[in-house]
């Protein structure tokens, strides 16, 4: 919404005389309003398209109520959901109730890796709270803005999980034990 209301701000500077003439008797309306700032700032936000406050959302997976939090460490310490959850456990300890959303990968270098994984906001906000304690732990936690693209989600079209067939190097030949292939197993010199 902050980007929306420095773009609202530029776009006001491109509006022709003429149409602000247009509006002026509905501006003089809601400026004599008991907050006319107030009124302003609604006007604002309907224009940039916002008629309510956007609910947080998972980056993996677009999922409302559901927040990406990275945890970055030393390579190996965090890969994969049993390790996050360990974490997790023992930073928040009985307030954390075991719910883990989806979980990718990161790397950030040869020595840094670690995970983007969605967790219910109040927990994210838990884990954001204690990331002094999790820093002590070697544990770096950041809410991201933004993910690096997933290439291999993106060329495969799909979440994880087994390769197409195409995917997997499969050869129609095939061993028929000692001597090689199908076909009588020897080279023949014909």
């Amino acid at each position: 919404m902050a980007a929306a209301s420095r773009t609202v701000l530029s776009k006001l500077d491109r509006v022709e005389g003429g149409v602000i003439d247009f509006f002026m008797p509905a501006a003089t309306r809601l400026m004599s309003s008991p907050q006319p700032e107030r009124v302003l700032a609604a006007a604002l936000a309907s224009m940039s398209g916002f008629r309510s406050v956007a609910q947080e959302r998972s980056l993996l997976t677009g999922e409302v109520g559901m927040v990406t939090i990275k945890l970055m460490g030393s390579v190996g310490k965090l890969d994969g959901f049993n390790s996050v959850a360990r974490f997790l456990g023992g930073l928040l300890g009985t307030s954390f109730n075991g719910q883990i959303g989806k979980l990718r990968i990161v790397t950030e270098g040869p020595d840094v890796e670690g995970v983007a994984v969605d967790l219910p906001s109040r927990t994210a906000a838990a884990v954001l709270a204690a990331a002094e304690e999790a820093s002590a732990q070697g544990v770096l936690v950041s809410k991201p803005s933004s993910l690096p693209l997933d290439i291999k989600e993106l060329v495969l079209g799909r979440r994880g999980g087994r390769p197409p067939m195409s995917d997997r190097s499969f050869s129609p030949r095939r061993s028929f034990g000692r001597g090689g292939g199908g076909r009588g197993g020897r080279d023949n010199n014909w």
